[in-house]
Protein backbone atom coordinates (compact mmCIF):
# COMPACT_ATOMS: atom_id res chain seq x y z
CA UNK A 1 0.00 0.00 0.00
CA UNK A 2 1.23 3.44 -1.06
CA UNK A 3 1.50 6.27 1.45
CA UNK A 4 -1.51 8.05 -0.41
CA UNK A 5 -3.51 4.88 -0.24
CA UNK A 6 -2.97 4.74 3.47
CA UNK A 7 -3.55 8.44 4.16
CA UNK A 8 -6.80 8.53 1.50
CA UNK A 9 -8.11 5.43 3.91
CA UNK A 10 -7.42 6.86 6.94
CA UNK A 11 -9.08 10.17 6.17
CA UNK A 12 -11.97 7.67 5.27
CA UNK A 13 -11.97 5.96 8.43
CA UNK A 14 -12.60 9.44 10.52
CA UNK A 15 -15.12 10.77 8.02
CA UNK A 16 -17.10 7.58 7.56
CA UNK A 17 -16.34 5.45 10.70
CA UNK A 18 -15.05 2.77 8.48
CA UNK A 19 -13.49 2.11 5.43
CA UNK A 20 -14.58 -1.33 5.23
CA UNK A 21 -17.14 -3.06 2.32
CA UNK A 22 -20.25 -4.39 3.82
CA UNK A 23 -21.23 -7.79 2.06
CA UNK A 24 -24.38 -9.85 1.90
CA UNK A 25 -24.36 -12.92 0.21
CA UNK A 26 -28.15 -14.70 -0.07
CA UNK A 27 -29.97 -17.11 -1.55
CA UNK A 28 -29.89 -17.02 -5.61
CA UNK A 29 -33.98 -16.52 -5.50
CA UNK A 30 -34.27 -14.03 -2.31
CA UNK A 31 -35.81 -11.29 -4.79
CA UNK A 32 -37.80 -13.99 -6.73
CA UNK A 33 -40.48 -15.78 -4.28
CA UNK A 34 -43.51 -13.85 -5.69
CA UNK A 35 -43.25 -14.65 -8.98
CA UNK A 36 -47.07 -13.94 -10.94
CA UNK A 37 -49.25 -16.90 -11.71
CA UNK A 38 -52.22 -16.22 -14.49
CA UNK A 39 -55.82 -17.11 -13.21
CA UNK A 40 -59.15 -16.89 -14.73
CA UNK A 41 -61.50 -14.14 -14.01
CA UNK A 42 -64.75 -15.52 -11.76
CA UNK A 43 -66.64 -13.79 -14.98
CA UNK A 44 -64.70 -16.13 -17.46
CA UNK A 45 -66.90 -18.69 -15.80
CA UNK A 46 -64.06 -20.80 -15.78
CA UNK A 47 -63.80 -23.46 -12.85
CA UNK A 48 -59.80 -24.30 -13.37
CA UNK A 49 -57.42 -23.71 -15.93
CA UNK A 50 -53.96 -25.39 -16.00
CA UNK A 51 -51.09 -23.03 -17.37
CA UNK A 52 -47.47 -23.50 -18.35
CA UNK A 53 -44.80 -20.55 -18.75
CA UNK A 54 -41.26 -19.12 -19.21
CA UNK A 55 -39.88 -16.20 -17.48
CA UNK A 56 -36.01 -14.06 -17.25
CA UNK A 57 -35.08 -12.51 -14.17
CA UNK A 58 -32.51 -9.65 -13.85
CA UNK A 59 -31.21 -7.77 -11.15
CA UNK A 60 -28.11 -6.67 -8.77
CA UNK A 61 -27.72 -7.87 -5.31
CA UNK A 62 -25.33 -6.83 -2.30
CA UNK A 63 -23.63 -3.43 -0.90
CA UNK A 64 -23.83 -0.69 -3.50
CA UNK A 65 -25.54 -3.62 -5.82
CA UNK A 66 -22.38 -4.83 -6.77
CA UNK A 67 -23.34 -8.29 -8.06
CA UNK A 68 -25.44 -9.50 -10.71
CA UNK A 69 -27.56 -11.98 -10.84
CA UNK A 70 -29.34 -13.80 -14.36
CA UNK A 71 -31.99 -16.56 -13.86
CA UNK A 72 -34.38 -18.32 -16.88
CA UNK A 73 -37.32 -20.12 -15.54
CA UNK A 74 -39.91 -22.39 -16.92
CA UNK A 75 -43.31 -22.85 -14.64
CA UNK A 76 -46.43 -24.90 -14.40
CA UNK A 77 -49.50 -23.86 -12.04
CA UNK A 78 -52.83 -24.75 -11.61
CA UNK A 79 -55.39 -22.64 -10.77
CA UNK A 80 -59.20 -22.45 -9.27
CA UNK A 81 -62.11 -20.15 -8.80
CA UNK A 82 -63.99 -21.54 -5.99
CA UNK A 83 -66.63 -19.02 -5.64
CA UNK A 84 -65.10 -15.86 -3.19
CA UNK A 85 -61.96 -17.70 -2.73
CA UNK A 86 -59.42 -18.01 -5.80
CA UNK A 87 -56.38 -20.66 -5.47
CA UNK A 88 -53.45 -21.78 -7.22
CA UNK A 89 -50.63 -24.09 -6.68
CA UNK A 90 -47.32 -24.42 -8.82
CA UNK A 91 -44.08 -25.56 -9.24
CA UNK A 92 -40.72 -24.03 -11.03
CA UNK A 93 -37.52 -24.80 -12.28
CA UNK A 94 -34.31 -22.61 -12.81
CA UNK A 95 -31.67 -22.25 -14.09
CA UNK A 96 -28.94 -19.30 -13.93
CA UNK A 97 -25.50 -17.48 -12.55
CA UNK A 98 -24.44 -14.98 -9.72
CA UNK A 99 -21.75 -12.33 -10.60
CA UNK A 100 -19.42 -12.71 -7.50
CA UNK A 101 -17.83 -9.13 -7.69
CA UNK A 102 -15.75 -8.32 -4.33
CA UNK A 103 -15.72 -4.90 -3.68
CA UNK A 104 -13.17 -5.19 -1.22
CA UNK A 105 -9.43 -4.06 -1.99
CA UNK A 106 -5.89 -4.15 0.02
CA UNK A 107 -6.64 -0.44 0.29
CA UNK A 108 -9.82 -1.09 2.84
CA UNK A 109 -7.87 -3.64 5.20
CA UNK A 110 -6.46 -1.74 7.53
CA UNK A 111 -9.75 -0.74 8.89
CA UNK A 112 -11.63 -4.44 8.26
CA UNK A 113 -13.29 -5.67 11.21
CA UNK A 114 -13.72 -9.60 9.68
CA UNK A 115 -10.17 -11.55 10.20
CA UNK A 116 -11.34 -14.01 7.50
CA UNK A 117 -12.32 -11.79 4.48
CA UNK A 118 -9.38 -12.24 2.78
CA UNK A 119 -10.93 -16.01 2.78
CA UNK A 120 -13.42 -14.21 -0.43
CA UNK A 121 -9.70 -13.65 -2.16
CA UNK A 122 -9.64 -15.08 -5.65
CA UNK A 123 -13.37 -16.08 -5.44
CA UNK A 124 -15.01 -13.70 -7.98
CA UNK A 125 -16.50 -14.82 -10.80
CA UNK A 126 -19.72 -15.96 -12.13
CA UNK A 127 -21.39 -18.41 -10.16
CA UNK A 128 -24.02 -21.15 -12.17
CA UNK A 129 -26.84 -22.87 -9.94
CA UNK A 130 -30.04 -24.28 -10.36
CA UNK A 131 -32.80 -24.02 -8.49
CA UNK A 132 -36.56 -25.44 -8.00
CA UNK A 133 -39.25 -23.94 -6.23
CA UNK A 134 -42.61 -24.65 -4.87
CA UNK A 135 -45.52 -21.65 -4.83
CA UNK A 136 -48.68 -21.99 -3.44
CA UNK A 137 -51.34 -19.33 -2.96
CA UNK A 138 -55.13 -18.25 -1.63
CA UNK A 139 -56.87 -14.69 -2.27
CA UNK A 140 -60.48 -13.98 -1.60
CA UNK A 141 -61.69 -12.24 -4.60
CA UNK A 142 -64.56 -9.21 -5.11
CA UNK A 143 -66.11 -9.29 -8.72
CA UNK A 144 -66.98 -5.46 -10.63
CA UNK A 145 -70.41 -5.04 -12.34
CA UNK A 146 -67.88 -4.23 -14.93
CA UNK A 147 -66.86 -7.95 -15.32
CA UNK A 148 -63.35 -7.34 -13.47
CA UNK A 149 -62.72 -7.82 -10.01
CA UNK A 150 -60.26 -7.46 -7.01
CA UNK A 151 -58.23 -9.78 -5.43
CA UNK A 152 -58.90 -8.27 -2.03
CA UNK A 153 -56.10 -9.68 0.10
CA UNK A 154 -54.37 -12.61 -0.84
CA UNK A 155 -51.45 -15.06 1.26
CA UNK A 156 -49.00 -16.90 -0.75
CA UNK A 157 -46.09 -19.12 0.05
CA UNK A 158 -43.40 -19.91 -1.91
CA UNK A 159 -40.18 -22.53 -0.98
CA UNK A 160 -37.18 -22.45 -3.48
CA UNK A 161 -33.98 -24.79 -3.40
CA UNK A 162 -30.84 -24.16 -4.72
CA UNK A 163 -27.63 -25.37 -5.94
CA UNK A 164 -24.58 -25.53 -7.87
CA UNK A 165 -21.91 -23.54 -7.50
CA UNK A 166 -23.45 -20.14 -6.14
CA UNK A 167 -25.13 -22.53 -3.28
CA UNK A 168 -21.15 -23.98 -2.53
CA UNK A 169 -19.78 -20.50 -2.39
CA UNK A 170 -22.36 -19.40 0.38
CA UNK A 171 -21.51 -22.65 2.43
CA UNK A 172 -17.71 -22.42 2.03
CA UNK A 173 -18.03 -18.57 3.46
CA UNK A 174 -16.51 -18.31 7.18
CA UNK A 175 -19.26 -16.75 9.24
CA UNK A 176 -16.66 -14.11 10.41
CA UNK A 177 -16.04 -12.91 6.55
CA UNK A 178 -18.90 -11.56 5.51
CA UNK A 179 -22.42 -9.15 7.15
CA UNK A 180 -25.03 -11.02 5.87
CA UNK A 181 -25.10 -14.73 5.00
CA UNK A 182 -27.73 -17.61 4.01
CA UNK A 183 -25.90 -21.11 4.09
CA UNK A 184 -28.68 -22.97 3.56
CA UNK A 185 -29.60 -23.98 0.17
CA UNK A 186 -33.69 -23.58 1.08
CA UNK A 187 -35.28 -20.49 0.97
CA UNK A 188 -39.05 -19.62 2.49
CA UNK A 189 -41.33 -17.04 2.35
CA UNK A 190 -45.12 -15.96 3.76
CA UNK A 191 -46.67 -13.10 1.49
CA UNK A 192 -49.48 -10.96 1.76
CA UNK A 193 -50.81 -9.59 -1.96
CA UNK A 194 -53.72 -7.59 -3.45
CA UNK A 195 -54.58 -7.56 -6.98
CA UNK A 196 -56.67 -5.49 -9.25
CA UNK A 197 -58.02 -7.17 -12.86
CA UNK A 198 -60.37 -4.79 -15.23
CA UNK A 199 -61.70 -6.83 -17.75
CA UNK A 200 -60.85 -5.80 -21.65
CA UNK A 201 -62.48 -7.52 -24.48
CA UNK A 202 -61.09 -11.46 -24.48
CA UNK A 203 -58.68 -10.69 -21.71
CA UNK A 204 -57.88 -8.49 -18.92
CA UNK A 205 -55.16 -6.11 -17.33
CA UNK A 206 -54.36 -5.29 -14.07
CA UNK A 207 -51.81 -4.47 -11.17
CA UNK A 208 -50.67 -6.87 -8.37
CA UNK A 209 -48.68 -6.00 -5.09
CA UNK A 210 -47.08 -8.78 -2.74
CA UNK A 211 -45.27 -7.93 0.98
CA UNK A 212 -43.35 -10.83 2.11
CA UNK A 213 -40.59 -12.13 4.69
CA UNK A 214 -38.42 -14.82 4.80
CA UNK A 215 -39.59 -17.79 7.58
CA UNK A 216 -36.52 -17.87 9.80
CA UNK A 217 -34.08 -15.35 10.57
CA UNK A 218 -30.68 -14.79 9.23
CA UNK A 219 -27.63 -13.68 11.86
CA UNK A 220 -26.51 -10.21 10.40
CA UNK A 221 -22.83 -8.64 11.86
CA UNK A 222 -22.14 -5.04 11.67
CA UNK A 223 -19.73 -3.00 10.34
CA UNK A 224 -17.61 -3.24 13.60
CA UNK A 225 -18.47 -6.92 13.78
CA UNK A 226 -21.20 -7.00 16.07
CA UNK A 227 -23.72 -9.92 16.23
CA UNK A 228 -27.25 -9.32 15.52
CA UNK A 229 -30.32 -11.02 13.36
CA UNK A 230 -32.43 -9.89 10.69
CA UNK A 231 -35.70 -10.67 8.73
CA UNK A 232 -35.48 -10.46 5.15
CA UNK A 233 -38.06 -8.88 3.44
CA UNK A 234 -39.31 -8.25 -0.18
CA UNK A 235 -41.60 -6.31 -2.16
CA UNK A 236 -42.69 -6.98 -5.74
CA UNK A 237 -44.95 -5.10 -8.13
CA UNK A 238 -46.60 -5.99 -11.03
CA UNK A 239 -48.59 -5.50 -14.62
CA UNK A 240 -50.05 -7.66 -16.44
CA UNK A 241 -51.93 -8.31 -19.74
CA UNK A 242 -54.24 -11.41 -20.80
CA UNK A 243 -55.51 -11.64 -24.32
CA UNK A 244 -57.71 -14.93 -24.68
CA UNK A 245 -55.21 -17.71 -23.55
CA UNK A 246 -51.88 -15.96 -23.97
CA UNK A 247 -50.43 -13.53 -20.52
CA UNK A 248 -47.62 -11.04 -20.55
CA UNK A 249 -46.14 -9.47 -17.36
CA UNK A 250 -43.54 -7.42 -16.17
CA UNK A 251 -42.90 -7.69 -12.35
CA UNK A 252 -40.55 -5.32 -10.27
CA UNK A 253 -39.08 -7.21 -7.34
CA UNK A 254 -36.72 -5.24 -4.44
CA UNK A 255 -35.29 -6.99 -0.93
CA UNK A 256 -32.10 -6.74 1.97
CA UNK A 257 -30.26 -5.12 -0.51
CA UNK A 258 -31.34 -6.43 -3.49
CA UNK A 259 -33.62 -6.09 -6.49
CA UNK A 260 -34.78 -7.55 -9.57
CA UNK A 261 -36.61 -7.21 -12.89
CA UNK A 262 -38.74 -10.24 -14.29
CA UNK A 263 -40.63 -10.73 -17.73
CA UNK A 264 -42.25 -13.13 -17.94
CA UNK A 265 -45.10 -14.96 -20.46
CA UNK A 266 -48.15 -18.01 -19.73
CA UNK A 267 -50.54 -19.93 -21.62
CA UNK A 268 -53.50 -21.48 -20.44
CA UNK A 269 -53.00 -24.78 -21.86
CA UNK A 270 -56.55 -26.27 -20.57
Amino acid sequence: MTLRQYVFCLCCGLVLSSCSQDLYYQHSRHTATTPYRAMPMRSDSIRSAFYGGISYTGGESNAYFSDKNNTLTATVHGAWNLGPIQAFAGTDISTGNYQVNLVDTILFFPFNPFPNRSALNGQQGRKGYGSWGLHLGVNAVIPFPTGGEWRVVGVEYYRSQDWGEYAQFRKNIPDSAVNVLQRSDVFQTLSLTTEVAFKMKEGSFGYKAALGAKIGKLERFTENGTPGTIWPGNLSQTIQVTKKRFTGYIQFNTGYRAYSFMLGSQFRLR
